[in-house]
């Protein structure tokens, strides 16, 4: 595209605060990442990829180190720290980025409510960074079994709780309860030494985000 359409387009967007706003939280989210070493770029105009037998894909930065890429979505808002929740077409990023291959990683940039970046891996709902110790020996099934189950309760009552909300704030309070569950399911599964496959993750919030578009 030419040097002018870029002109008009930094023109149509420069009055617009929450493009602004979204737009210096993903520089913020480049320079947390190079100072870790990793190769950034970003993309402009901050437009969805539009990928075919996927459809639109939100894709904001992305990131290079060391043999492995990052595909990053980024969240924000002025007003209270951001969730899984705040981007619906998450799962495509996680299509897509499966299709790739093994090397690259979805990511979701988010904001808690201190302020802090957040950089979740979308294949676990779990911190990009965390780095999990090797699977546990002498687990007790009938401990785990009933860890599972007070977990997929916890979770049934977040989905129950999302829908029926009645603010934003509230939704996205019982969301961000719902991935931190998840996030902790997950950890207890590896250290069983078992996993649930990222469609399923999937699968717990794109089955109530239909609910609550209905």
């Amino acid at each position: 595209m030419s040097a002018e359409y870029y002109r008009n387009v930094k023109e149509h967007l420069k009055d617009n605060q929450n493009y602004v706003r979204g737009r210096g939280f993903e520089y913020r989210v480049m320079s947390l990442l190079r100072k870790k070493g990793w190769h950034c770029m970003r993309r402009f105009g901050s437009h969805d990829e539009v990928v075919q037998g996927i459809g639109h894909v939100p894709l904001d930065v992305t990131a290079f180190k060391d043999g492995k890429y990052l595909l990053i979505s980024c969240k924000y808002s002025i007003y209270r720290g951001t969730t899984i929740n705040d981007d619906p077409k998450w799962p495509a990023l996680l299509e897509y980025a499966k299709v790739l291959g093994d090397k690259v990683v979805p990511v979701l940039a988010t904001i808690n409510e201190d302020r802090k970046v957040k950089f979740t891996d979308l294949r676990t709902l779990g911190d990009l960074f965390y780095r999990m110790k090797s699977p546990a020996k002498d687990i007790d099934p009938g401990q785990m079994e009933k860890l599972i189950e007070e977990a997929n309760y916890l979770i049934s009552l977040c989905k129950d709780m999302i829908v029926n909300a009645k603010d934003e704030k509230t939704k996205n309070k019982w969301a961000n309860t719902m991935a931190v569950t998840i996030n902790v399911l997950q950890r207890i599964l590896y250290r069983a030494g078992m996993t649930a496959s990222s469609e399923d993750i999937a699968s717990l919030f794109t089955e109530e985000e239909k609910k609550v578009e209905s």
